[in-house]
């Protein structure tokens, strides 16, 4: 997978990306593991990505930071991170979030069902409204076709809303 990070995290191995599965129900996409493996979440160098939002159309974000399998990381370490979105039911169970951007959303990995394998962008600023809608996936929108079309996707700070 080609992508610098340029602030990680202690690095990882292949009995925790398992036990970490085995604690998620489900094998992680193969992309998204190997991603895991290599450099264990962390702060990528190509952050911008478009949003791909019905909401918020033509808008773009940017990776703040990957979250990590690294039991010690006082931030951004994954199982916080589910519990706080998943667990509370803010986004939907099918999803997991990965990543988040520096404004509070949440880009998410489908991990089950059609979402499988997809990246998501969860939008905080519609969360009440997904919540009067009765529908968790108000606020989300498909921002790859899978975590290494995303990850190929990002591009420098200096292309923000450049287009």
């Amino acid at each position: 997978m080609n992508i610098t990070i340029v602030d990680g995290f202690a690095p990882t191995n292949e009995q925790a990306v398992a036990t970490f599965e085995q604690e998620l129900g489900c094998r992680l996409p193969e992309d998204y593991r190997a991603f895991l493996l290599e450099h264990n979440g962390g702060q990528p160098e190509l952050t911008v990505f478009d949003m791909n939002s019905s909401l918020m159309p033509d808008d773009q974000s940017m990776i703040h930071y990957f979250f990590t399998l690294d039991p010690a990381s006082e931030y951004y370490e994954i199982r916080n991170e589910i519990k706080v979105y998943t667990d509370e039911t803010r986004i939907p169970l099918e999803l997991l979030p990965i990543a988040c951007d520096p404004g509070g959303n949440i880009i998410c990995l489908g991990i089950r069902g059609e979402q499988r394998g997809k990246v998501y962008f969860w939008d905080h600023e519609f969360e009440l409204e997904a919540e009067e809608e009765g529908d968790l996936y108000y606020n989300v929108s498909c921002c790859g076709s899978s975590f290494q079309a995303f990850v190929e996707s990002l591009s420098p700070e200096s292309e923000l809303d450049a287009e």
